[in-house]
């Protein structure tokens, strides 16, 4: 596939599935053996881990929105920054709704092959929910044998 149509692809994900919250593309959109180098805690191998991982930030905030702020393709990979909005009215990881809008973006890149998304790797994005989300991620350094 070229570099558009790849980009394409990668905007479905956004458009039907983050956004739209339409499922029945998964099929179509990913590999079979699709791998997700940063799935969502708790998500199975495989498609699977779509519905899983996308599925629970919309259990969290149905009204999720996502927001293309930059994409570039080149050869098999497709870069994508993104910003993802929606209302905290789920519980997600654990956490009980707050009302709160939460924003988060991040940086993700896919792999496609023979037409569909075969990996992605995401940057920044766990970090930026948990931060939205009112964990404290505040790196501590680690105590040393003579401090305990």
């Amino acid at each position: 596939m070229s570099c558009d149509a790849n980009k394409i692809l990668v905007r479905r994900v956004f458009d039907e599935i983050a956004s739209g919250g339409d499922f029945t593309v998964v099929e179509e959109i990913y590999a079979a053996d699709y791998v997700d180098h940063a799935p969502f805690p708790g998500a199975p191998a495989g498609r699977g881990a779509v519905r899983h991982s996308i599925g629970a930030l919309r259990t969290a905030m149905p009204d999720l929105h996502v927001t293309m702020e930059a994409m570039s393709a080149h050869g098999d990979k497709v870069a994508t920054h993104n910003t993802w909005r929606g209302t905290h009215t789920g519980e997600v990881l654990g956490i009980v709704p707050t009302g709160r809008v939460l924003t988060f973006s991040g940086v993700v890149v896919f792999r496609v092959s023979a037409g569909q998304i075969a990996e992605r790797w995401a940057i920044g994005m766990d970090l930026d929910l948990l931060r939205e989300l009112g964990l404290s991620l505040r790196w501590r350094p680690p105590r040393t044998a003579a401090a305990r």
